[in-house]
């Protein structure tokens, strides 16, 4: 099998410098055939010009800002078995390209591997084992245990590693109807389980991640909320078993007043924009007649640790 890694970037100059070499020296170190690529989001700083005189090597794809959804026009010119997809803040071990490559080798139903991933110190874990969950009329995703585990495994959701291209593509990638981001990855994972397809965690592979602050940055920690509630409701009636909708939007209104109470308007605000996506996320539910499991199955494949 051979794979090429994607780095998604957008004004990410700085972080680059820091994480690139390590990323062009594990394709580099690979058994398996390794390329490299940069999707780059119509950035403003000098980041297309460094990586053409860096990494000549490294093909640069360029795209209208469309967050993880500008991985799928791309996706759909290569020929590669594997895409590794990667934010532009992520280091990569310079080992951890083999044993992603192997579990898709082993497990013919494998859609994605993660990887262990820990914070740029190597202290903090990242990424682990993972599992999805309804609780208290909302859906979400959690990590199994508080530490990095190390015990390879099932895993249910991964924002950035390892995917099998094909299936990728026949699910159609990540849904636009997510932008501007948030849950688009959760949703292509639980799609892909409920075709049968299925998500491996292999902790031999190691990546180190920055983290997280981007998308603050760019929108602020309140209206960054207010998207994720947003799209959690979009997630939910697009994706849920009806039984599961008509308890999240129940309990919508009573959660959404309680939250203001306490003066956190974000839940209501994402309900009250959710409302006129409403009727597109219905819509999108015809897969769900080729389900192969059913959400509780899901929801209990996988226990909390401890």
């Amino acid at each position: 099998m051979n794979a090429r890694i994607i780095v998604l970037n957008y004004n990410g100059l700085d972080i680059m410098r820091e994480c690139m070499p390590s990323v062009v020296l594990a394709a580099e170190n690979a058994r398996a055939q390794c390329k490299v690529s940069v999707i780059d989001n119509s950035s403003t700083d000098d980041s297309v010009k460094w990586i053409k005189v860096a990494f000549p090597s490294v093909e640069i794809f360029e795209s209208k800002n469309r967050v993880l959804c500008s991985y799928n026009d791309f996706i759909k010119t290569l020929s590669e078995d594997i895409v590794i997809l990667l934010n532009n803040d992520i280091k990569l071990d310079r080992g951890c390209i083999d044993p992603l490559v192997g579990v898709f080798e082993n497990k013919p139903d494998a859609f994605f591997v993660a990887s262990k991933v820990f914070d740029f110190p190597g202290r903090k874990c990242e990424g682990n084992l993972t599992r999805f969950f309804f609780r208290g009329g909302l859906f979400g995703s959690e990590a199994v245990s508080g530490g990095c585990s190390d015990k390879p495994g099932l895993s249910m959701q991964q924002g950035f590693g390892a995917f099998d291209r094909r299936k990728f593509m026949a699910l159609g990638g990540y849904d636009d109807i997510y932008l501007p981001g948030r849950l688009e990855d959760a949703d292509i994972c639980f799609r892909a389980w409920k075709k049968g397809w299925k998500g491996y965690y292999e902790p031999s592979s190691i990546m180190y991640h920055k983290g997280g602050a981007s998308f603050n940055r760019r929108f602020g920690a309140s209206k960054s909320l207010m998207i994720n509630f947003r799209n959690t409701y979009v997630f939910t009636v697009k994706n849920l078993e009806l039984k599961y909708v008509f308890v999240s939007l129940a309990l919508a209104v009573p959660r959404s007043l309680y939250f203001l109470c306490r003066l956190r308007p974000e839940n209501l605000l994402g309900f009250i924009y959710f409302i006129p996506m409403m009727v597109g996320a219905f819509r999108k539910r015809k897969y769900r007649f080729k389900s192969r499991y059913k959400d509780r199955d899901l929801f209990n494949m996988i226990p909390c640790a401890g």
